[in-house]
């Protein structure tokens, strides 16, 4: 007992004086250096996984996931690839290198002789790209936007949309395309596809001077010198989804228009559909989804 006591208060002073017994011989700076070895040996290959797991699609890494079959669908698509995207849409200079970052190529291709010079030059003139929200065309495909600012001052809007090949620009939506300009609508033809600008009107004149029958909405267009006044049929899918895109603003929207009988002289047309909430067309029918909303019409 007397020397398990001795053993105790010998343990007691050398505590107070640092001195015990060692649990180990390697000092605890050095057991810290080489937990700090340890991790980067572990880590760095991991962070370097997640990050390459998590790359931005650029227009190089589209094609090579290409032309490796690899499930492009799974590239994330951020703000600074869909920039990158634009800029060699604009920036292109033979027209097979900007059809590769375009979301409809064939489509593209076929209508290209209707685009505006200032869109096929190559490359594109212009002086300033501005990014904007994002948003979602006909509350499906996302896209990003962004302004562009041509060589004359006029400004164009062009949409980088996520596809399942990355993201792409929509040609049509940056051309305004329609089937018909200004001056054949003056003569009465009908545009089966035509991108715009509308807002609600309380203009009801001439074959639409009824507005039990007709909701009115002023339609317009940088590419047009005046307006249109458009009547949709009252109480159908199409004036009540039109309605609700536009609300008490003026809204770009993808529509079908055509005159009935020489209201194209008054400069009055009649709004068959909504093709787009929007510039960007959708696969599918885009009033299919009001009329589940409204009932049918």
């Amino acid at each position: 007992m007397e020397r398990i006591e001795e053993q105790r208060k010998l343990g007691t002073a050398e505590g107070r004086l640092g001195l015990g017994p060692k649990t180990s011989d390697v000092p605890f700076r050095w057991l810290a250096i080489y937990s700090l070895i340890a991790l980067l040996i572990v880590g760095v290959p991991i962070l370097v996984v997640l990050k390459r797991s998590g790359e931005a699609a650029t227009p190089a890494k589209l094609r090579e996931a290409g032309e490796a079959g690899l499930p492009m669908d799974e590239t994330r698509v951020t703000s600074d690839s869909a920039r990158e995207v634009a800029e060699a849409f604009l920036e292109a200079l033979t027209t097979p290198e900007r059809l590769a970052v375009t979301r409809d190529p064939e489509a593209a291709a076929s209508q290209l002789a209707d685009y505006p010079e200032e869109v096929r030059a190559l490359p594109i003139e212009h002086t300033g790209l501005r990014g904007m929200r994002v948003t979602s065309a006909s509350g499906e495909a996302r896209f990003h936007r962004f302004a562009v600012r041509m060589k004359d001052g006029g400004m164009r809007l062009l949409c980088v949309a996520e596809t399942a090949r990355g993201p792409l620009v929509d040609y049509q939506a940056f051309a305004r395309f329609g089937t018909a300009d200004w001056e054949e609508l003056q003569e009465g033809a009908v545009a089966e596809e035509v991108r715009i600008f509308a807002k609600a009107s309380t203009y009801y004149q001439h074959r639409f001077e009824d507005e039990t029958k007709w909701v009115s909405f002023e339609l317009t267009s940088p590419d047009w010198p005046k307006s249109l006044m458009g009547y949709a049929r009252a109480e159908s899918v199409t004036a009540r989804a039109l309605s609700k895109i536009v609300g008490n603003t003026k809204q770009r929207v993808t529509l079908n228009i055509r005159p009935e009988g020489e209201s194209h002289l008054q400069r009055q047309v009649v709004i068959e559909k909504v093709l787009a909430d929007g510039w960007v067309r959708t696969e599918g029918d885009v009033e299919s989804k009001w009329r589940r909303r409204f009932g049918e019409r």
